[in-house]
């Protein structure tokens, strides 16, 4: 199977790339024109543009890193599995409020797995193993939470292992998909 975007320089010109960066722009400067609000104490609009601009450059490299489809679609599942963890424990916190100190176990794992990503230098045959350390980590950060049932006043235990399982199956994916890649690469 190939894909519509086949080298670096086509990605360079390809419209997804002006669409992901456009939307990037659009949301800083939402994010800009919101200052207001954050004078008042609302930075959760502020913080998603900083975190969907990092994710575009993200992707961004992992469009230049590959042309297997994907690698992209890996890279592009990892980050949003990434933001999406890293947003929800700063809006309402995953086990607990936003402000428990166990959902600082759920943002390591989002550093984890970029600073393995980075040590990796990103190659699809190694992502597969750092994300399915990532997916791992969750599950037993979420067991850990829930067993000595730290912070779980709110959500109720169902909840916290709900998102436990669909987080790391959003990382097992992007695993999958890594390692799709790097037998694309051998041939």
């Amino acid at each position: 199977m190939t894909s519509s975007v086949q080298t670096s320089s086509d990605w360079r010109r390809s419209p997804w790339r002006y669409l992901m960066w456009g939307a990037a722009g659009a949301l800083v400067l939402v994010a800009v024109l919101a200052i207001e609000a954050v004078r008042q104490g609302e930075y959760a609009l502020v913080i998603m543009a900083g975190l969907f601009a990092f994710g575009c450059a993200i992707v961004e490299r992992g469009a230049r890193t590959s042309a297997a489809w994907a690698y992209r679609a890996g890279a592009v599942l990892a980050m949003l599995t990434g933001l999406g963890q890293v947003y929800m424990n700063l809006a309402v916190g995953l086990i607990g409020s936003e402000d428990d100190p166990i959902n600082l176990r759920f943002i390591a794992i989002v550093l984890l797995a970029l600073l393995g990503s980075l040590g990796v230098r990103a190659r699809a045959g190694a992502m597969v193993w750092v994300m399915g350390v990532a997916a791992l980590t969750q599950l037993v950060a979420g067991v850990v939470g829930m067993v000595f049932q730290i912070g779980l006043t709110e959500p109720r235990p169902e909840g916290v292992a709900f998102l436990t399982v669909y987080f790391a199956g959003l990382w097992l994916n992007a695993a999958a998909l890594f390692r799709t890649a790097a037998r694309q690469e051998r041939r």
